[in-house]
């Protein structure tokens, strides 16, 4: 069976990365771009070979018990991400100046946060998207009536 790594949806990647990875100790990440004159796919195939990550949950577990950390691989679009289980892995040493832990820095995109905290998976509004749509709310609730208010939000 192959890897499948390409969400369909905004909402598709939010799960799959907090739901699936986060929550299952997949704290550390790295977010990425591909590159515009380059294809998903190779790009896919190059990330997969290079730290291995097409393993069945078996070989996963045999790693875990070895204490290896595991990888997995996200994208959506041009955006991707490689979110990594503590342990031993070269992907630490080849990938330490844009590592991040979502336990101490919140993975941002697609305007969502996602954190760990006491034990929970947290996702919510990253903070710019929070704030220009408060002030959207704000800006439409001074300047218009109730009325059509209501009528613009609510048909």
């Amino acid at each position: 069976m192959a890897y499948r790594c390409h969400a369909r949806s905004v909402g598709g990647f939010i799960q799959q990365a907090a739901v699936y990875y986060v929550q299952r100790g997949y704290y550390f990440y790295v977010l990425g771009r591909v590159p515009k004159d380059s294809r998903g796919q190779q790009i896919d195939r190059k990330i997969l070979t290079k730290y291995d990550i097409e393993l069945s949950k078996f070989q996963r577990y045999r790693l875990k018990k070895k204490g290896q950390a595991r990888i997995q691989y996200l994208r959506y679009r041009d955006t991707f991400v490689l979110l990594a289980t503590e342990g031993k892995h070269r992907f630490f040493a080849e990938e330490q100046t844009a590592l991040r832990d979502a336990r101490v820095l919140p993975l941002r995109v697609f305007g969502y946060a996602i954190t760990h905290q006491n034990g929970r998976v947290l996702v919510s509004l990253d903070e710019e998207t929070y704030r220009h749509l408060r002030s959207d709310f704000l800006r439409l609730a001074l300047r218009r009536t109730p009325h059509t208010l209501a009528r613009k939000f609510w048909s």
